[in-house]
């Protein structure tokens, strides 16, 4: 096994998102529940990952919150920035920079991201093929996702699945 290491991180940061990558979301909120003391509760992470289902509330402004909601009701469809700036009666510049105070990505990225979770999330819970998935998350087709997931979590959505099955059958046999 190869060696892991969390450079500007903290070690819970570090384990916690393994648990994640290979166990999902609700198992790495238990173990983070379970590592956590009092006083780090209070603290966010480095990172500053939060669960899609929380994630508008944690952040102040209403327009990051409103941009948010909207995009996780089209997480479906190809719906290009300008229409989201529309919508919301901003410039992309002001969209931009209010997202990039609140999460530190750009709104595109912010948005690339929640389709990736949610693909993320669907790979994990169906066995839809990556092709109905990257439909369902707003991709072009499977190689785009596929091109995406990579960079976005160094691994393809083949791999991440075979993954998941090995963690979940040695979890059963434990």
């Amino acid at each position: 096994m190869g060696v892991i290491t969390s450079p500007g991180g903290t070690p819970v940061d570090l384990a916690v998102d393994i648990i994640r990558r290979h166990c999902g979301e609700l198992r790495a909120q238990k173990v983070l529940k379970y590592l956590l003391t009092e006083e780090e509760k209070d603290k966010k992470p480095i990172n500053q990952r939060c669960s899609l289902d929380k994630e508008e509330m944690s952040y102040d402004d209403e327009l990051v919150k409103n941009t948010i909601a909207y995009m996780k009701h089209h997480l479906h469809t190809p719906v290009p920035l300008q229409e989201i700036t529309e919508f919301m009666q901003v410039n992309t510049r002001q969209l931009n920079q209010a997202f990039i105070r609140s999460t530190g990505d750009t709104a595109a990225v912010h948005w690339r991201k929640l389709r990736l979770e949610h693909a993320r999330k669907l790979m994990t819970n169906s066995s839809n093929s990556i092709q109905a998935i990257a439909k369902a998350c707003g991709f072009a087709d499977a190689s785009h996702l596929i091109g995406w997931f990579r960079k976005q979590y160094g691994e393809t959505p083949t791999r991440f699945r075979k993954r998941r099955r090995e963690v979940e059958r040695l979890l059963r046999t434990e």
